[in-house]
């Protein structure tokens, strides 16, 4: 076995046991919890933000809870992270894994299907202003009648605004509209309003060589301003040599540390940038990196005794090695050192080993691959090896 992975087994995100039911997330749901309430306690954010999208990337769908595909991403396949960042310093202070189908039914479940407008409300009855892009996917957003706004600028120059208001549930909003080269810009928000915050001309190429300036008013000068945030800081997170590229795992728990990783990276580069460095001392990207790269490896606060890391017999097998996990399709039996798969059924199911079950199932602990265990039971067992771990037995 390669060493990284000998070291990957050793490596626990979380002192939680299991819970009863069947939780895909259990074993990172600590660890993004420590990073968030960290972000909480000691950033606080500027009186502008932004919120957007991240993804990690993972491949195979089949091993990673939560799974999306998002085409119009860098990497489109993996997990979505619901994100958002100062919008001066571009500190990312807080995320939100994307659970979808795999959340678990004991827990409340998430609305994903919301609608942007109501949120902004609801933001707006709590003392926050914010406003969103607008975009058609299948159907324009609810309240937004996107082919009459379309309709109503087909004869306008380009840089003309205007503004739609309504009134939802005794809250004002606007829907603030302006004609771009080749489309229409459409923003709905609770804050803002259609002036000029700066004296900046901004150009567009029109058909046929020809130019048109224009000054762009508050919402727009907002959103080109500060909307990319995320992006960039993505950008950053990705650039090679990525953490989430260059240290390969087949272990989905550690894809997630490894984000939460990147994100802390880049998060101490905009800190540095924001409020530390001056003058000389600035630094790109790929310098910093290499400079966060020794300072991890000259850790100061690594064990440097020998003996404080030596490990007797008794103790080689760590809980870690105890995971629930699912045998391969076409699974007849196991051999004594790997699954045969010559059954002729795709997903043959087992009778779980534990006294009294009679459940089926294709479950099994690492620690004995062949001993067929159901979730409930495979709790018990690991709760037995933790208390016997724990009192040296």
């Amino acid at each position: 076995m390669p060493r990284m992975e000998r070291l990957d087994q050793h490596i626990c995100f979380t002192d939680h046991l299991p819970p009863a039911f069947i939780d895909k997330f259990w074993e990172v749901r600590q660890m993004i919890g420590a990073w968030r309430q960290n972000m909480k306690e000691l950033f606080s954010p500027d009186w502008v933000v932004c919120l957007d999208e991240s993804m990690s990337p993972w491949t195979n769908r089949f091993t990673c809870p939560g799974w999306v595909f998002c085409p119009r991403k860098p990497y489109p396949e993996g997990n979505e992270y619901h994100t958002i960042c100062c919008g001066v310093s571009g500190i990312l202070f807080d995320l939100e894994l994307r659970e979808g189908k795999d959340r678990p039914s004991e827990l409340p479940p998430q609305d994903s299907g919301f609608c942007v407008l109501l949120a902004l409300l609801s933001l707006k009855k709590k003392g926050v202003y914010g406003g969103a892009l607008i975009k058609k996917r299948r159907y324009w957003p609810s309240m937004v009648a996107g082919d009459a706004i379309d309709k109503h600028f087909d004869d306008k120059e380009v840089g003309s605004v205007a503004a739609v208001e309504g009134t939802h549930d005794g809250v004002r909003y606007n829907i603030w509209v302006m004609k771009d080269a080749g489309y229409v810009t459409k923003i709905m928000g609770t804050a803002s309003g259609l002036f000029y915050p700066e004296e900046r001309m901004h150009t567009r190429r029109l058909e046929g060589g020809e130019t048109a300036s224009f000054r762009y008013t508050e919402p727009y000068y907002l959103h080109f301003k500060y909307g990319h945030l995320i992006d960039d800081h993505n950008a950053k997170r990705h650039t090679v040599p990525a953490i989430e590229t260059s240290l390969v795992t087949t272990r989905w728990a550690m894809r997630v540390f490894q984000y939460l990783w990147a994100t802390s990276e880049v998060n101490y580069f905009l800190g540095c940038k924001a409020f530390k460095w001056g003058g000389e001392e600035k630094m790109k990207g790929l310098e910093f990196r290499r400079a966060v790269s020794w300072a991890l490896v000259n850790n100061r606060h690594r064990i440097a005794s020998p003996e404080q890391v030596r490990r007797s017999r008794r103790t080689n097998t760590p809980t870690t090695m105890h995971k629930l996990s699912t045998c391969p399709i076409y699974t007849s039996r196991w051999a004594g050192n790997k699954f045969e798969t010559k059954s002729l059924f795709k997903y043959n199911q087992f009778t779980c080993k534990a006294r009294g079950c009679k459940k089926w199932v294709r479950t099994y602990c690492d620690c004995a691959p062949g001993e067929w265990l159901c979730n409930v039971h495979w709790r018990d067992h690991y709760v037995e090896v933790v208390n016997s771990e724990m009192h040296g037995n």
